[in-house]
């Protein structure tokens, strides 16, 4: 019997990242949404995570059926078209002196495995 993996659906939450002192407050901010795809192999949910969401490592907890993954962001709010997106070098530079607030943005993928 031959078993698929089956992306239900996505969580993510954005919490502060201080870099001395790690992951804090939760911000807020997040989302959720329903997936609904099915693929032969997880290497397959790689390549989906890859091209959807820019997403290169992710972990996997079979007993959770649950995939996650995080990045760095920067609060781009104020900005033209603003909001959350990956932090540049020069964030990253500011985060590591402690001149800047980076975040986190956890990802939660649930997933189903699917005999065939």
């Amino acid at each position: 019997m031959n078993t698929k993996i089956h992306l239900v659906s996505m969580i993510v939450d954005i919490y502060e990242d201080d870099f001395e002192n790690g992951t804090g407050k939760h911000t807020g901010c997040g989302y959720s949404e329903s997936i609904g795809e099915t693929f032969d192999s997880m290497e397959q949910v790689g390549a989906y995570l890859k091209r959807n969401f820019n997403i290169e490592d992710f972990g996997v907890d079979e007993d959770e059926k649950r995939i996650w993954s995080s990045k760095t962001v920067a609060d781009h709010s104020d900005a033209q078209n603003g909001g959350w997106f990956e932090a540049t070098q020069s964030e990253l530079e500011r985060w590591h002196k402690g001149e800047l607030m980076l975040y986190s943005e956890d990802y939660y993928f649930n997933y189903l495995e699917v005999a065939t």
